[in-house]
Parts: structure tokens; sequence; C-alpha cells
């Protein structure tokens, strides 16, 4: 098409107008082409502009022939959306997103201008009663506009209505060829203009969607969306394999939303070598149109995060990214240590990150980094122009060495590049807000960010994969359209919701009249279906769940069968089809631990051991943690050591039952307040620095409280005992490992023996459960076998869990007899007692605690948990992978939220 019907235009000086830049790009280089397939080797660049762009090509005409009344400067986009914030923000502070309520409002702003009539006015709207949205908009749309003439500015959507105001004054317009190429309808404030030019002596023709000579149409039906998309992209890279010089085009009706996915797929299907043995933005033989936004780059997004540092804190995992990011200096050699500092934060339960804390962990990690980082100088909080704060953010991210250190690839030279333009754009926010604070500025920043759309320049792909709307017009040798279900296609009406929707309905405005969005879908149809010589159209039979039907304007194409179309093999498909050719092995057992070894874990090791073997293994073999959650206050392993510490540190200070009944109430609290402060010096003071004062106020008065809670329920009414450990370390072989054990308390009781307390800050486990074929709470099971290995053992009569959970204080235990602990069950009198007597306890778990650590020790890592609530309180699914598993049970336990 371009031969024949543009090439002389073009060289005659005509102009082309096209209604996207994709499609204008694609004319020049399809004209470009044929010159030089003419033997040419220079000749004259072909004028081929989009819509918006040929509007201010054409104003700048208009004002240098002073053909415009009144001479004002085109307003970006950016600008006017700064412009339309400002305004709702002021008209309306109730709104609780202004930013989102500025880009509809600059949406509608569009669409009113596209197809209102020339009396058409909006200022009415606030009085006619036709709905409150539209009523606001308009009292909106009356102060931007405003706000509009005082600054002299004109918006790009008005341009072609004062440009047809002044198409008689222009004599330069006259004789000139304007083509048309690729719009499927006209507005009619497009209509206007392009009268307004033909009847001022301009040349205007009109050309619609390329039509190929005998196309061949098809459609198929693919079982899932997924499945159509790897479909798509088996059936081009055949099509590129078989003809290197064709060009092939896979439409997605749907990409918006699944760029992503898109993107992933065809990396694994038309280059799946590609991701492992080349840098990120080397050449590809695929395009993804679209792009996205700046704000996501990542090395914008690691500017942006310091600029934000510079102005104040950040969220911690933003600042944990930003530790990490490759656009540090020196980030390649050292991001693996200065990424550890994530968990130190995270333990310490903060959750926004200054930049003075920020410099504190460099210290740990990079002293170079931090010294650089405090001889710069960040902006302060005072009013800027938007170009002062402009230079001052280039020189603040020039002083910390952003973008890094390592060289830049295209794409992020690129990226560079756009960020350039970027501020810049952002300096020109001076003709609306000549003035900005520090929290104003940074956030037009990141909005301005987040709506540029960022697309590295490349070579020309072979392989196109489009939108709808950046597909029309183009050309293909083939073509794959997907996504056409009756129900997407054609698109559900959405109307603007700020404009009055009879107003709407009378002007044929699209995404309202549903005779208008049909037409439209039946035009770019036909445009699809004669734009390559060989077309198929999809779509999937199931779309989440549901039965889909294809679309209505596809049914005379003939049907095609799915088999006849290669199959979807990628890099992971190749890797599963391998799975045959891998060596069976046990993935049950562990090697062997030495005979007695000494393992770190303690306890733990046990009770993980029996609530699911392959947690034990996880954790205290592959020494896997859990990522700490934040927390508000201090988190529950915190409290858990403040409280062990107080505990401790009282009964040092106590030492028996008669010291404590002797005491007064303001004796006992004075001696809680000291072992409570003894207790906080077991966190540091950064991490106490990290509470607000109320916050850590309060910790260490629930801290009192709880202790005086336990004391007035439980030790008071003891009978007299005399505390002979705190904090006690023994050790233990078990099952032919080594632990090493620490028991909270030991007392000793005033009729003979010794009773054992272990401190719970959480929910303590009754004794029915130390005795299950699985059990739980083994501690003090273990406690009493390393007691009893003991070189002077004494005979132990009580064993206690002593619950102090705020709110919830409580004893889970057993005696040997009612004399030991009046208020605890006596093991013989216990219903169910699952042993005979007393002295029969320590055989009985040497039998099962020792089959347990046996377990450990021969590395059996079965993913088996006792139960639903192993799972529940679990982090390692991710690793263990319990979901995959065959059977229901597991992976119903595994999921069970109740």
């Amino acid at each position: 098409m371009i031969v024949s019907e543009f090439a002389t235009a073009l060289g005659e000086g005509a102009t082309l107008v096209t209604p996207n830049n994709r499609l204008a790009r694609h004319l020049v280089a399809r004209y470009d082409d044929a010159q030089h397939a003419a033997g040419l080797r220079a000749w004259t660049a072909g004028r081929v502009l989009p819509w918006q762009g040929w509007l201010k090509q054409l104003w700048l005409e208009a004002l240098a022939t002073d053909a415009v009344s009144e001479p004002r400067v085109v307003i970006s986009d950016i600008a006017a959306g700064h412009l339309w914030h400002r305004v709702i923000a002021q008209e309306s502070p109730g709104l609780l997103d202004p930013r989102g309520a500025a880009v509809q409002a600059a949406e509608a702003w569009a669409t009113y201008h596209a197809w209102r009539r020339p009396d058409d006015p909006f200022e009415g709207w606030s009085r006619a009663g036709i709905g409150d949205d539209a009523a606001t908009f308009s009292w909106w749309a009356q102060r931007f506009s405003a706000a509009l003439n005082e600054l002299g500015l004109v918006h790009p959507a008005q341009l072609a209505g004062l440009l047809t105001d002044a198409a008689p004054q222009v004599a330069a317009w006259r004789g000139q060829h304007i083509v048309t190429v690729g719009f499927i309808e006209f507005t009619p404030q497009q209509r206007r203009l392009l009268a307004a030019l033909s009847e001022a002596g301009a040349m205007v023709t009109t050309y619609g969607l390329p039509q190929v000579a005998m196309p061949s149409r098809h459609r198929v039906v693919c079982a899932t969306p997924e499945s159509e998309l790897g479909h798509a992209l088996a059936w081009a890279r055949e099509r590129a394999l078989a003809d290197p010089a064709a060009s092939i085009g896979i439409v997605i009706e749907d990409l918006a939303s699944r760029r992503a996915e898109v993107a992933a797929r065809a990396e694994d299907i038309l280059c799946p070598a590609l991701a492992s043995r080349v840098r990120p933005d080397a050449s590809r033989p695929y395009d993804v149109s679209l792009g996205t936004p700046l704000a996501d780059v990542p090395m914008i997004a690691a500017a942006i995060d310091l600029v934000a540092m510079g102005a104040g804190a950040l969220p911690v995992s933003e600042a944990a990214a930003l530790l990490r990011s490759a656009y540090l200096p020196d980030a390649d050699t050292t991001w693996s240590q200065r990424s550890a500092t994530e968990r130190r934060w995270r333990e310490q339960g903060v959750r926004w990150i200054s930049l003075s804390d920020f410099m504190r962990a460099l210290d740990r990690t990079d002293p170079v980094l931090a010294a650089q980082w405090r001889a710069a100088t960040a902006p302060g909080n005072i009013t800027r122009s938007p170009e002062q704060w402009a230079s001052d953010w280039r020189a603040w991210l020039h002083a910390l060495g952003w973008p890094g250190t390592r060289p830049l690839g295209s794409g992020e030279w690129q990226a560079g590049e756009a960020w350039s333009r970027l501020l810049a754009a952002f300096g020109s926010l001076r003709f609306v807000s000549p003035l900005l604070t520090r929290e104003d500025a940074l956030a037009s920043l990141r909005n301005m960010a987040s709506q540029t759309v960022f697309q590295p320049e490349a070579a020309p792909a072979r392989i196109q994969i489009l939108g709808v709307l950046e597909a029309s017009g183009l050309e293909f040798d083939a073509l794959w359209v997907a996504g056409m279900t009756a129900e997407r296609w054609p698109p559900v009406a959405h109307p603007s919701a700020l404009l009055p929707l009879a107003w709407q309905r009378e002007r044929h405005v699209p995404h309202c009249d549903p005779a208008v969005d049909l037409r439209h879908a039946r035009a770019l149809t036909t445009g699809f279906a004669g734009a390559a010589r060989d077309v198929i159209a999809s779509h999937a039979s199931q779309v989440d769940g549901f039965e889909r039907a294809a679309s209505a304007l596809f049914e005379d194409w003939d049907q095609r069968e799915l088999a006849s179309l290669p199959v979807p093999e990628g890099l992971a498909v190749a890797i599963a089809a391998q799975r045959d050719a891998l060596i069976p092995g046990d993935t049950d057992a562990a090697p062997p631990l030495p005979m007695n070894a000494l393992v770190r874990g303690g306890v733990g090791i046990i009770e993980s051991q029996s609530t699911c073997p392959f947690q034990a293994f996880a954790r205290y073999r592959l020494r896997v943690d859990a990522w700490p959650a934040p927390s508000e206050g201090l988190t529950p392993r915190e409290r858990g050591i403040l409280l062990h510490a107080a505990l401790a540190a009282l009964w040092d200070s106590l030492r028996d039952h008669a010291t404590l009944a002797s005491l007064t109430d303001a004796e006992l609290g004075a001696r809680i307040a000291s072992a409570v402060t003894r207790a906080r010096t077991k966190l540091d003071r950064e991490r106490w620095n990290t509470l607000p004062a109320a916050v850590a106020s309060a910790e260490s008065e629930r801290l009192a409280q709880v202790v005086r809670a336990w004391l007035d329920a439980f030790e008071f009414a003891r009978t007299p005992f005399t505390v002979r450990d705190t904090e006690l370390s023994l050790p233990l072989t078990l099952g032919g490992i080594g632990l090493k054990l620490r028991i909270d308390r030991v007392d000793d009781l005033a009729d003979g023996g010794i009773g054992v307390i272990d401190y719970k800050s959480g929910r303590a486990v009754a004794p029915v459960n130390w005795f299950a074929a699985r059990p739980s709470g083994t501690q003090l099971g273990l406690y009493a076998l390393a007691l009893r290995a003991a070189p002077s053992p004494l005979p132990l009569r009580a064993l206690v869990y002593a619950q102090l959970k705020a709110g919830e204080i409580d004893i889970k235990g057993l005696t040997a007899d009612s004399a030991a602990w009046p208020t605890l069950t006596p093991l013989p009198q216990m219903r169910h007692a699952p042993i005979a007597t007393w002295a029969d306890l320590p055989d009985a778990w040497e039998s099962s605690l020792g089959a347990l650590a046996l377990e450990f020790r021969k590395g059996i890592a079965t993913v088996s948990p006792r139960d639903g609530e192993a799972c529940k309180h679990c982090e390692l699914q991710a690793l263990c992978r319990i979901q995959s598993l065959d059977d229901p049970a597991v992976a119903a336990d595994a999921n069970d939220d109740d």
C-alpha cells in the first residue's frame, strides 16, 4: 500500500496524518524501504505526523502568520494534569483521591472538546440539575479554563477548534496536500478542522485501514487464555523460522492488563536461551507495545526513592529494595552485604527508614558510601520553583552516586535520558505553579513518573505484540488476533462518569453508545482481516472458570482445528519434558548426622520433628529462618525475651516464697519495676529508639502488669519454695544427638525434691498433648531427662508451664503429688492418664522423645504435618510446597484458615 498509494505524495511534500505514533513510524519506515529498494541513496524525508503532533505544528504556523487572535503557549499533558489536580484539590478538598479525579477530569475534558457541537457550552451543566458528577465537572472545568486563560495557555484538546477558526487566515495552508491514514472514524472536532482546511484551499485525502488482496482468514478455539497465548507465540515462532523476512503481528485484546505475563511467555517461547546468556536489554526477536510506567523502571524507582529519602523517610520495604539496588555505587560487589540490613530492620520492628537510619546501616556494610552520603546535602524543606527542585534533585542524586558505578546497558541509558526529560518536564510546571512545597513537589514527581510510559527503543522486531488500537492501520505478513470472545468484542461500554449521559448518547460518543462501539468493532475487525495475507482470530472457551463463546464478528471466518497449529514449547516445557530422564531419589531423607553430634536448636529440634519432620530439617539442618514480620510495637519474640529476663531478674532478687510473701504492695511493685528495667537492657538502645516513647512506656507497663498478675494468681498461693536456679543450662544426649537446653527456673520444694517451670508468653500446651503419638509441648519432657542425667540428680516432683499471656494468665502442668503444687492435678488423678506412675515418666519420654531425636539424626525429613495447625503457623510452605502434594487431606489441612 505504501509504495503504490503514498510514495509519490510523500515525495511531493504531502503530509500524512495518523491517529497514533506507532502507525506514523511504520509508514515512515515503509516509505524509506521503498525508496531504498528503488535504488535511491538520498531522498526527501517523508512528512508523517500523528494527529496531536500535526496540530501543534499547525498551531506554530498559525502563530507565525498572526492568524490567532490570542497567541498562547500549548500546555503539556503533564502540566495540564498538575493544573487539574490543583483546581480539584482547591474546589473539592474532601475528595479522597484528588489525583485520580484529576485523571478522569482530563479524560472528560478531552472527550468534551472532541465530541461537542460548536454551540455546546459546559458551563450550564452546573445549574441544569443533570447530576452531581457532571455538575461538579462543570465547575472544575470552568476553574480549569479560567486558569488557562489567566496563565496564557491553551490545552491540546482545544487546538483543533482554534485552528478551525484560523484556517481561512493562513495562506501557507492553501494548496497543501493532507492525507489522513488509519482513522476508523473522525470526531466532530476533527471533521470540522479538515473541512475548514479544505475550504481554505488545502487538498484533503482520506484513506482508511489497509486491505491486502485475497487474505486467508481463520478462527480457532483454545482451552484457556494461557493456552491461547502459548499457541499464538508458538505459531509466530514457526512463521518467523520459516520466513526470516516476514513481519508477524500478535494482537491481544487485553494486553494492558496482561503485559507482564505476555512478556514472560514471549521470552520463554520465542527466545528461551537469551534469558540466561545475555543482558536483559539485549535485542529480542519480539517487541511488546504499551511500555511500562517510568516509575516502575528499577533505575528510575531507585532515583525517586533517593529523592524521597532526602525529603523524609521510606517504608522499610522500599528502603530495603533501595539497599539492594544495582544503581548505588559498587552495588555489584556489596549489594549482598547491604541487603542483610533488611532483616535487622524487620527484627527491630521498624516500619519507616530515615536518611540517618539508612546511613547508620551503611556504616556497618559500606562505610565509604556512608561517608560519601554524609557529605551530600539534601534539598531543604523550603518552597522552591519547579525548575529549582529539578536542579536540586539532579545535584542530590549526583552526590549520592546514582546511577551507580557499573556501565549502563542500552535500556538503562535510555531510562536515564527519560529521567532527564521528566525533570525538564517537571521544570515546565512553572507555567501553572511558580512555587512548590517539598511535599507537593515530591508528590507531583511521583505522579508524573507513574503516568509517563517508558519503552526503550531498539531495532525493529520481526514479531510485534500489540494492543487492539496500537495495531490499527499496520500491515503484516501474518497476524494473530487473540481474546476475541463475545463478552469482550465488541468492547463493553464505559461512558465517562463526569459527562452527562444523555449528552454522550446524543453525540454518539464511543464507549457510551453501543451502536457506535459495534460500528468501531466492525471496522477494526475488517481492518484486521485485511492487515495480512494470513490472519487467525482466536478465543478461549474457558475464562476464569466460565464458558465463553467466540465473537459474532468472526462467525463467517473459516474454522481451523487447533491440532493443525504448532504446540507451545518453551524452556519451561523443555525442562518438564526431561523429568523422566532424571535420576529418582529419596526426597524424604537427608544425609544422617554422625553419632552423638552436637546440634544447634535445643528443644526446638524435637518439637519441630514432632510437628513436621521437614520443618525440623529445614530449620535446624538447612538453617532456614522465618522472615520477620513488621510489628507496630515489640515483636512476640522480643516480648518473650523481655518476659524471661524480667522473671529471672525478679527471682534473682527475691530467691524464695517467704521473701515474696513478706513484701508490701509498694515494695513488690518496686522489685518488679527494677526487674523490668534490667530486662529492657536485653534489647539494645537503638531498638528502643525506633519505638515512639508512648509505645515503649506501654510495653514496660504491660510487662510489669503481666508479671504481677502471675504472682498474684499462682505464686503467692504456692507452698513454700526456694528458687534454686534461673536460666539453668544443661546438656542432653538423646537419640544419638547432643542438645543444649536452658531451663527457665528450678525450684526447691519445702518437703523435698524440685519443680521445673517453663515460661510461655503465648498459650501453653495442656498435659494431655505431651503424651500424644506425635507430642507437642516437649520442653518439659526434655528438661526432665536432662535433670535425670545430671551428675547429682534430685527427685523431680512438678513440671509446669506458666502461661503469661496478657489477659490469659494460666498454668498447665503435672505433679507427683498434691503437696508439690496444690493447684495442679497429680498424675495419678489425671483423667485418662497415659502413664501409670510418676516414676515411669522419664522412661516414657526417653522412648517417645528419643525416637524423634533418632529420626532427626537419621535425616528423616518427610513433609508430614501433625495437623492443619502445624501448617498454619509455619513459614516454610514455599520450600516444602505442601500445596502441591497429591494427598487432598494434607493440602486441605495446609490451606485451612478456620
